[in-house]
């Protein structure tokens, strides 16, 4: 049914890349990419038909097996020392080793904020590696989204200051609370948040906002922002992985892992934005 689907589905509305999917042969599960090419030739470019090829890509689908278990492994291991120097860096900027002087507070500051974007990006790789490996352990709760949206505007707060930021939350009191992870629904409204803040000129305004979503069965949370926008051509690029823009920086993981840690959670994330206009990413979960 899958393989019918994406066959009678218009050339341009297919996913990319193409999918993989699961034959049986001899008792034997075997795993196939399917390929679809206009049937064309240099005499005849607009000839009609289409050229559909199965490739066997088993052997290269136990490969990035190995490849996801090395880099889940990798970044478990390089979680413990970064945190361990985080602790240790903190330890000197508040001074209980002694006071520093105005070179070395630099040199530390520097230290902290460089261990801070290892630590973000090793967390990402772990992330996108369970995630592969089918690994990812939900543990599902009620939620409450003031609560949650006051813990993340605290959390967030001191990276406001460098360009002044402010940072509005409009989260009614009355809401439903939510079925939902909270630690990975709280790293993706944190995620988004950075991103904001990422791309935000000197004091802008930044907004977090949740309603009853219009089918009556989610609530839809948003981040608003006043950045540059995003051009239609790139809004369904910024959710692949690994991939990036030219005017974004960064692993092009984070979006990525935000959605699927959505989806995982019966609910959605995507963006509206236009450029010059600002970006509105917004999430949906289900009503408890």
């Amino acid at each position: 049914g899958q393989l019918l689907r994406y066959l009678d589905a218009p050339a341009d509305q297919r996913p990319v890349p193409a999918p993989v999917f699961t034959l049986t042969h001899d008792r034997q599960d075997s795993a196939y990419q399917l390929l679809v090419r206009p049937a064309t030739s240099p005499n005849q470019p607009q000839a009609g038909g289409t050229v559909v090829v199965l490739r066997n890509v088993t052997a290269a689908q136990q490969l990035d097996q190995v490849k996801w278990h090395f880099l889940a492994n990798v970044s478990q291991e390089l979680q413990t020392p970064l945190t361990s120097m985080q602790l240790s860096l903190k330890r000197l900027q508040e001074g209980p080793a002694g006071p520093l002087t105005p070179e070395q507070q630099n040199i530390v500051y520097t230290l902290a904020r460089e261990n801070k974007h290892l630590l973000k990006l090793v967390g990402e790789l772990l992330n996108v590696s369970q995630l592969e490996l089918g690994t990812i352990q939900l543990n599902f709760q009620l939620v409450r989204l003031p609560t949650l949206g006051q813990f993340v505007a605290d959390t967030i707060r001191p990276q406001l200051q460098p360009k002044r930021l402010v940072l509005d939350v409009h989260i009614p009191d009355t809401l439903p609370a939510v079925r939902a992870d909270l630690e990975k629904t709280t790293w993706v409204l944190l995620s988004l948040l950075a991103n904001a803040i990422r791309y935000a000129h000197l004091q802008d305004h930044l907004r977090i906002e949740a309603r009853l979503a219009d089918d009556g069965r989610h609530m839809r949370v948003s981040v608003q922002d006043q950045g540059p926008g995003i051009a239609p051509a790139d809004q369904a690029r910024i959710f692949q992985r690994f991939s990036q823009i030219p005017t974004q920086g960064g692993s092009g993981l984070g979006l990525s892992i935000a959605r699927e840690f959505m989806a995982s959670q019966g609910g959605e994330l995507g963006v509206e934005s236009a450029p010059g206009q600002g970006s509105t990413f917004w999430f949906t979960l289900p009503v408890a």
